[in-house]
């Protein structure tokens, strides 16, 4: 893995440190173990970095292998320099690998498939932000992985492909997810992508598409992050995100746009929920307390949050924006509750979240539902409370 071996790549890390505000390190050289000819030094690095090698001593001394790039270097379908090839190479090489993008001519560059890619069965890091053009798209996703309606995802992580990563893509057009996460695929991170229903720049399709729930998760994943690089835009689905099963608990969904283009300005539709936790997924964090982590959800035909089963307990929804613009000046609203908590989970914090718009229930508390903390939330009106955008039916709820 050697990203700060080119100038373009050095360019990117700078652009990334300049957007973060954080001090960013990368190899220029090969990755891994000296026996085949790497090592584990980040030579390239825009400020002081804290830390050492990113993984422990011990597991580099266990580590027998390089860290393999497979670069993808045109939109086919299949064959040499094609994502499908590329997934089939990362696959097939011991270890982490990492795919990144360096394809020919201007953008946007569109990978139009006729068949579902490979299921991803080992750790790979897939980097659209790697495409030179990403940078010349305002640090936008450039590259499109487009379905055509097929009934399949877009990008499929197996249980053996633990701690893989995807930014950078445009992913849409498929009927079951544009991301689907197996049982026990876990730490899977998936950031600053537009999923569902977008074009390049982050706007809404002007044709219909066909997708399913836009991310599908069944391990415990990170979705989103707490910078504005990390956001994924998600939008014209069944449901925005849908965290299913036991083997989800513990899954974090922080920072993203949901329901709405990349400007948080435009509804693009979802037909049911914009994060629906269901199938006994517990512990679940939705938001979070840093001025980026809370999620922008509105514009969808049911709940913008729903929490739904006896055991799954432990939720927590903190300073989100349900029904409301980015800008805090729209009220786009959601077509059912803002946040419902129904049959039976327990123990949920609602902390601090602003809702509006709601053709229902602000907030709604199933009977059933013990230990929930409502707390700090602005409910029927903006963050400034100058509007006065109130639900169809209650506030709030027990």
């Amino acid at each position: 893995c050697d990203l700060a071996g080119s100038s373009d790549g050095q360019a990117l890390i700078t652009e990334i440190s300049r957007l973060t505000g954080a001090a960013v390190a990368a190899s220029d050289d090969t990755t891994g173990t000296g026996a085949a000819g790497g090592d584990w030094d980040l030579e390239y690095r825009t400020g002081e970095i804290n830390h050492g090698a990113p993984i422990s001593l011990a597991l580099q001394d266990s580590f027998a292998s390089v860290l393999g790039t497979f670069t993808v270097t045109n939109t086919n379908d299949a064959g040499d320099g094609s994502l499908r090839d590329a997934i089939l190479d990362a696959n097939a090489a011991a270890g982490t690998d990492t795919i990144d993008f360096n394809i020919i001519g201007d953008g946007p560059h569109i990978i139009a498939l006729s068949s579902a890619l490979p299921t991803i069965t080992d750790t790979v890091l897939i980097d659209a932000t790697t495409e030179p053009d990403f940078l010349v798209n305002d640090s936008m996703p450039i590259v499109v992985v487009d379905g055509n309606g097929l009934s399949a995802s877009g990008l499929h992580f197996s249980d053996s492909a633990d701690s893989s990563t995807v930014t950078g893509l445009v992913i849409r057009d498929f009927g079951n997810s544009a991301i689907e996460t197996d049982a026990n695929a876990d730490d899977i991170l998936i950031v600053g992508n537009y999923l569902g229903s977008f074009d390049t720049n982050g706007a809404p399709l002007a044709g219909e598409e066909v997708n399913g729930p836009i991310i599908s998760v069944g391990g415990r994943n990170v979705i989103g992050g707490d910078s504005e690089p990390e956001r994924n835009v998600i939008g014209g689905g069944l449901d925005g995100i849908l965290v299913s099963g036991p083997a989800a608990s513990g899954t974090l969904i922080h920072g993203n746009y949901i329901g709405v283009d990349a400007t948080g300005d435009r509804v693009v539709p979802i037909t049911f929920n914009g994060i629906h936790v269901t199938d006994n997924a517990a512990n679940v964090v939705i938001g979070g307390t840093s001025a980026f982590s809370g999620n922008v959800i509105a514009g969808m035909d049911s709940d913008g949050i729903r929490i739904d089963g006896e055991n799954v307990d432990g939720t927590q929804i903190i300073g989100n924006s349900i029904g409301i613009s980015a800008d805090g000046t729209s009220n786009l609203g959601t077509g059912g509750d803002s946040i419902i908590v129904f049959n039976g989970g327990d123990n949920t914090a609602i902390l601090d979240n602003v809702l509006a718009g709601s053709a229902l229930v602000g907030i709604e508390i199933d009977g059933a539902s013990d230990g929930t903390t409502l707390q700090g939330n602005i409910v029927g009106t903006d963050s400034t409370q100058s509007f006065n955008w109130g639900s169809g039916e209650n506030g709030i709820l027990l």
